[in-house]
């Protein structure tokens, strides 16, 4: 981030927009580290006359629902869709990065901007007869290692709901990180 933004003041920028992930995807954690990366470097002089701008998220806004329903559907009309398997023989998952559970309680909205796109993709998803799921990445929580193991994350982890895939009645698995990435 710091690279690229010293990049872009070299060539002259007179505003700068940093956009995490450049896709439909959301990232409190990401926009934080990038944000703490770039603070010292946007604190020189340089700078001075070269406005910043943050797009924290749009994950919320009109539009983000159709844009990854639209872009996932895409997917799954050129990878399964076109071999002949329908939506009801598909289980779709939506896979996001967890977070410890104290950072959603701290106040970081990111989990549940999260679980509100995936409740709209769930329901747009479902009247098309996917078998839907969500599950979180984790790197902490149940079933981790001491001493990531002490303390909750998101739930459900990716570690419970995929297992459970091998037993549903769909016979393909569409994993999809569209609402956060894995």
């Amino acid at each position: 981030t710091v690279d690229q933004a010293r990049r872009a003041l070299a060539d002259g920028a007179t505003e700068l927009v940093l956009v995490n992930q450049n896709n439909a995807q959301q990232s409190n954690t990401t926009n934080g580290v990038s944000y703490g990366q770039l603070k010292p470097e946007l604190a020189k002089p340089e700078w001075a006359k070269v406005p910043v701008w943050g797009l924290d998220d749009y994950s919320q806004t009109p539009g983000f629902h159709d844009l990854v329903a639209g872009f996932v559907r895409d997917r799954f009309d050129v990878q399964l869709g076109a071999k002949g398997v329908t939506p009801k023989q598909t289980c779709l998952l939506f896979a996001c990065h967890g977070n410890p559970s104290r950072i959603t309680k701290a106040g970081d909205p990111g989990e549940t901007y999260m679980r509100n796109n995936y409740a709209a993709l769930q329901r747009t998803f479902a009247a098309q007869g996917f078998d839907v799921h969500l599950a979180f990445q984790n790197h902490g929580g149940k079933g981790t290692t001491f001493p990531q193991s002490l303390f909750p994350w998101s739930s459900p982890p990716d570690t419970d709901v995929v297992p459970q895939l091998a037993n549903a009645s769909c016979s393909h698995v569409l994993i999809t990180g569209t609402i956060s990435f894995v």
